[in-house]
């Protein structure tokens, strides 16, 4: 019963969905662009310097540790690559 209720019920349904999704992921995404590409024009003291993809992942790891306090690398500290490796494949066995 539940599921029915929830269902698109016609492909137009779905479309507008999909195209309402679109618009905001793509504003967010712009939004975020613009602060990284704002943050790396700070590092390197040019502010007509643009993101180049090379740059996105690096730029972005600053930038959390930066703004919010965020170091990705101190994760591994917790999590071993070994020990998610088997984590995983007991869920999947």
């Amino acid at each position: 019963m539940i599921l029915t209720d929830r269902m698109a019920k016609n492909v137009t349904n779905v479309e507008h969905f999909e195209d309402e999704l679109f618009h905001l992921i793509k504003n967010k995404g712009k939004k975020e662009m613009d602060v990284l590409t704002k943050y790396k024009q700070k590092l390197t003291h040019n502010k007509t310097d643009v993101m180049q993809s090379w740059d996105l992942s690096y730029i972005n790891m600053l930038e959390k540790k930066d703004r919010h306090q965020i170091d990705e690398m101190k994760y591994k500290e917790y999590f071993p690559a070994e020990n998610i490796k088997l984590a995983t494949m007991e869920i999947y066995e």
